[in-house]
C-alpha cells in the first residue's frame, strides 16, 4: 500500500503545480513584440520615433483580462531600469491590446540616459495577485554615439535666399537670417549657432567655411531667426556664405546631421559716378577709387612665428585707417613630429608683437596685440594714420609649436588688408602667403 500512496501524492503535487504555475502562463499570449534595432540614448525620446516599440497581446481563455505589465531594460542580464508588478496597476487586455510606445515608456519612467552599448527590452505579465501569467520575452536593441543621425532633420536656411544680392540701397537695412527649425527625437533645448564667412577670391564655399575666420557667429536659443546690424558688414563688394548648426546646452552637436546646407549672399555697390543702368559684376570693387599696388612680399619662419614683410604703394588719397586681418589658414602636415601642442594655444594663427606699419621709410607705427607674457594675441590689428605713398608692413604671426627639427610643414595664410581713405571709402587687398617649415 505504501508505493501506490506515494505515487498518488506525487501525481497530486504535479497536478497542483501545473494548475498553480503552468496554467497562468497561458493567460496572456504575446502576438507581436518588436523593438527598433537602433534607438536614442534618451528613453523618453522614443515616443517621437514611429514604431519604436510594437507590442500586441491577447488575453487567454482562462483570463479575466486584467493584468499588470512589467517592462525592463537590461544590459548583460542586469536590470538598468523598469517597473515592478507590485507598483503597477492592472489594465484590461480583453480581448487584445496594442501597447503604444508611450505606454511602455510610461512604465519605464525615470530611466537614465543610456550609454553606448547593447541592451534588451523585456516584457512580462502578472495577474492582480502578482503571480506570473506569461513568460518573460526580451528583444535586443543598441544605442551608439551616432544613433541620433537616423532621427534628425537639420535646420533649413530660408533667408537671405541663396545667391541673394543686396544693393547699395539695401545696405543700411538690418539683415535678418531665418531658418526652418531643427527636428529631432531628442527633446533637449536646441541652441542655434549662426555663422557667416566671407568667401575670398578663388575660394569655394567649403574652403571658406573650413579655413576662414567667421565674420559673424551668434548663438540663439529656441528661436529660428537672428537680425544682424548694418555695422556687421563693410561697405564694399563682397560675397558671404552662412549656415546654422543645432547644438545642445554644452555647445555640442545634437547629432551628426545638425547643420543646414550653406547659402550665399552678396553686397554689390555702384560707383556714384556710374550711370544707374550700367552693368555691374560681382567681382568689381568699383566703390574704391584709390590705387593700391602690391609691390613685394617676403615670408620667413623664425622659431614658432611667421614673419611677413609686405609693401604697398597707395595713391592718390590719404589713408586714415589701416586694418590687417588674418582671414584664412590652411596647413598640410603629414609628419607626426609636427603634431604637438603650442606653448600658448590661444596665440596660434594670431598676430603677436611687434607689428609695424611704416609710411615712406619714416618712423614705425607699432601695434602690439599682446603684452610681454603673450596673453593677448589678436586676429585683427588697426592703425590710424593720415598718409599716402609707400607703405611697409612688418608682421609677426604665431604658428603651432614645432617639437623637433625634423618637422616638415607647409601651409597658406591669407591676410585681408583694408584701407579707409579720407572720404570714408574702404578698399582692400587680399593676399595669400605660402610658407614652408623644414
Amino acid at each position: 500500500m505504501f508505493l501506490p500512496k506515494r505515487i498518488a501524492l506525487i501525481v497530486l503535487a504535479w497536478f497542483i503545480f501545473n494548475n498553480a504555475y503552468a496554467q497562468p502562463a497561458a493567460q496572456v499570449n504575446v502576438l507581436t513584440f518588436s523593438v527598433k534595432p537602433l534607438l536614442p540614448a534618451d528613453v523618453n525620446s522614443w515616443t517621437t520615433i514611429p514604431a519604436a516599440i510594437i507590442l500586441v497581446v491577447q488575453a487567454g481563455p482562462q483570463s479575466n483580462g486584467l493584468v499588470k505589465p512589467v517592462f525592463t531594460i537590461k544590459q548583460s542580464g542586469s536590470k538598468v531600469c523598469g517597473n515592478t508588478s507590485a507598483a503597477t496597476n492592472a489594465i484590461s487586455i480583453t480581448p487584445t491590446h496594442n501597447f503604444t510606445t508611450g505606454e511602455v515608456i510610461g512604465s519605464l519612467s525615470n530611466c537614465p540616459k543610456l550609454k553606448a552599448g547593447s541592451y534588451t527590452l523585456c516584457v512580462q505579465f502578472f495577474n492582480e495577485d502578482n503571480r506570473e501569467v506569461s513568460k518573460e520575452i526580451c528583444k535586443e536593441f543598441r544605442v551608439d554615439d551616432q544613433v541620433q543621425n537616423a532621427f534628425c532633420n537639420p535646420p533649413q536656411n530660408i533667408g537671405p535666399a541663396d545667391r541673394k544680392i543686396f544693393t547699395e540701397n539695401e545696405f543700411l537695412i538690418p539683415k535678418t537670417f531665418t531658418w526652418a527649425p531643427f527636428v529631432t527625437s531628442n527633446r533637449a533645448i536646441v541652441i542655434y549657432r549662426l555663422t557667416v564667412w566671407e568667401i575670398e577670391e578663388g575660394q569655394g564655399e567649403a574652403q571658406a567655411m573650413y579655413d576662414n575666420f567667421p565674420v559673424l557667429q551668434e548663438d540663439v536659443q529656441g528661436i529660428t531667426r537672428y537680425t544682424a546690424k548694418p555695422s556687421t558688414w563693410e561697405r564694399r563688394n563682397a560675397t558671404y556664405v552662412w549656415r546654422v548648426e543645432a547644438l545642445d546646452r554644452e555647445g555640442k552637436p545634437i547629432c551628426k546631421a545638425n547643420a543646414s546646407s550653406p547659402t550665399q549672399f552678396s553686397f554689390l555697390f555702384r560707383d556714384n559716378d556710374q550711370p544707374a543702368d550700367s552693368t555691374i559684376t560681382e567681382d568689381e570693387n568699383i566703390c574704391c577709387k584709390d590705387s593700391i599696388k602690391n609691390v613685394s612680399k617676403t615670408i620667413t619662419v623664425v622659431g614658432t612665428s611667421l614673419n611677413i614683410v609686405q609693401n604697398f604703394t597707395l595713391s592718390p588719397n590719404n589713408i586714415t585707417k589701416i586694418n590687417a586681418e588674418i582671414a584664412f589658414v590652411s596647413e598640410s602636415t603629414s609628419d607626426t613630429s609636427c603634431r604637438s601642442c603650442a606653448v600658448n594655444e590661444a596665440a596660434v594663427w594670431k598676430f603677436i608683437s611687434m607689428n609695424k606699419a611704416i609710411w615712406n621709410s619714416g618712423l614705425p607705427n607699432n601695434a602690439s596685440p599682446n603684452n610681454a607674457s603673450g596673453t593677448y594675441p589678436a586676429q585683427n590689428i588697426i592703425w590710424f594714420c593720415n598718409a599716402q605713398g609707400n607703405l611697409k608692413f612688418d608682421l609677426k604671426i604665431a604658428l603651432p609649436g614645432i617639437p623637433s627639427t625634423s618637422c616638415k610643414r607647409k601651409g597658406k595664410l591669407g591676410i585681408r588688408y583694408k584701407f579707409t581713405d579720407a572720404d570714408c571709402r574702404t578698399c582692400e587687398q587680399y593676399i595669400i602667403y605660402d610658407y614652408t617649415i623644414n
